[in-house]
């Protein structure tokens, strides 16, 4: 079935244009099946490695379970790594409304954390989103979580404490303090609206002010909230050096990353090239190049020669392009471990009620750079220390990076606890996750 496309410009916050590259909504809502066959038209237009893509008649989209089972089936035509898994483990499809909801910061019946085991009998709260259950509750990341509904919280227990969190309205959680003190804590799951800034302070370190900011998710919101954020570091006289801390960033709208990229650059890099879409070869008339540009709002250049950023293999797609962009114009300091390795995006397609995002370009820098399929390695390897909280400097990557400001060097020794067994390994690959914003989104 063939459908119309049409490309709508909004104007941006900065100079870009964000391009809804959509099937036109037709004036009737198409039945499922017509909706499958609109996305996989939608897809064979698209996305990156179209050219392995069957025909419709071979792929037969009606034949398909739902949008998701064709999402999954088109990932399969993806080239292999050399691991022998596919390239594409990115393409997704969402309703509109929970895209709508995500953008804003909304969130629907969720308790609002994430959680990881560190060793077989110790589990920690990974993060706490502003504003979720676990926040008002007064939880924060570094706590212990003992047990679930009862269920010790232990590598052993790991199915069951996941189908507790996942099955269950509301859970009763024993955390245990750093201080060693607990708190028994019965929470529900809540609508809520939260912010993509998880904390942001100012340490002094040998006379020099260092900002740091968490950086969840790149949203909508951000773009507010990060001006904000700025704010504050204006209002206490300034930063000479910044954090990013983008562990658990796994990506969002390009928008709203470009302006974070606007507000660190250095004046010079101004009206200069972030990076440059590259499309198939169906539509290299969409390649184009987004420049840095100057961001008002109380964002003004702060002057800065170099950036630091935490990473982990959760760091990914726009987080990604943002380390990337950046590195032509400043040095950039990378602390934790490799990233995620996406040097893609997405351009959603509206049909029916739902969103589909194949992925559809490549990203490069102002060098030509980027080609990191393998992740953006780091400058200093170190573990993510779910033992302290945000911006805490004892926590183990930050302390590296104020290392580096008292001494010009980061410590050569790597951390004993980088290596996990294989069944905490395996039980971090199971863990009850709440939806997430996924890729460099052009929407």
């Amino acid at each position: 079935m063939n459908t119309t496309r049409q490309k709508i410009t909004l104007p941006g916050f900065l100079f870009l244009l964000l391009s809804l590259a959509a099937c036109q909504r037709p004036e009737v809502e198409p039945t499922p099946e017509e909706a499958l066959d609109q996305m996989y038209s939608y897809v064979q237009d698209l996305y990156i490695w179209y050219d392995r893509l069957p025909s419709a008649a071979e792929l037969a989209p009606r034949s398909l379970a739902d949008p998701n089972a064709l999402v999954a089936k088109v990932r399969t035509y993806s080239p292999l790594t050399t691991s022998g898994a596919h390239v594409d483990r990115w393409s997704y499809v969402t309703t509109t409304q929970n895209y709508q909801n995500q953008q804003q910061g909304k969130v629907t019946g969720r308790f609002g954390f994430g959680y990881s085991y560190l060793t077989d009998t110790l589990t920690y709260v990974r993060f706490v989103l502003p504003g979720s259950p676990l926040d008002l509750a007064g939880v924060k990341r570094g706590w212990r979580i003992y047990s679930v509904n009862g269920i010790a919280a232990t590598v052993a227990n790991a199915p069951r404490v996941t189908a507790a969190l996942a099955e269950s309205q509301a859970v009763e959680f024993r955390f245990v303090r750093p201080d060693g003190t607990s708190q028994t804590s019965s929470l529900a799951r809540a609508d809520f609206t939260t912010s993509p800034i998880l904390t942001y302070r100012v340490l002094e370190v040998n006379g020099r002010k260092l900002g740091y900011v968490a950086v969840n998710e790149f949203t909508n919101k951000l773009e507010t909230d990060i001006l904000t954020v700025f704010q504050a570091f204006k209002d206490q006289g300034g930063i000479s050096d910044l954090v990013v801390d983008l562990r658990y960033n796994g990506g969002g709208t390009i928008k709203s990353a470009t302006q974070l990229a606007s507000i660190i650059a250095p004046p010079s890099a101004l009206n200069k090239k972030f990076f440059e879409y590259v499309y198939n070869d169906k539509n290299t008339k969409r390649n184009t190049t987004v420049n840095l540009s100057p961001v008002n709002g109380g964002a003004t250049s702060w002057g800065l020669s170099r950036v630091f950023f935490i990473t982990t293999v959760g760091t990914a797609s726009a987080s990604e392009m943002l380390i990337n962009g950046l590195q032509p114009y400043l040095k950039t300091i990378t602390v934790g471990t490799r990233t995620h390795g996406k040097p893609v995006g997405m351009v959603g397609g509206t049909i029916g009620q739902h969103i589909i995002f194949p992925i559809s370009f490549r990203t490069v820098n102002a060098n030509g750079d980027g080609d990191y399929f393998e992740g953006i390695p780091v400058d200093k390897e170190q573990f993510d220390d779910l033992t302290h909280d945000f911006g805490d400097p004892q926590e183990a990557c930050l302390a590296d990076v104020l290392n580096y400001l008292r001494t010009g060097t980061l410590p050569a020794r790597k951390s004993a606890r980088l290596g996990q067994s294989a069944a905490v390994e395996r039980a971090n690959q199971q863990l009850y996750e709440e939806p997430r914003l996924k890729g460099a989104l052009d929407f």
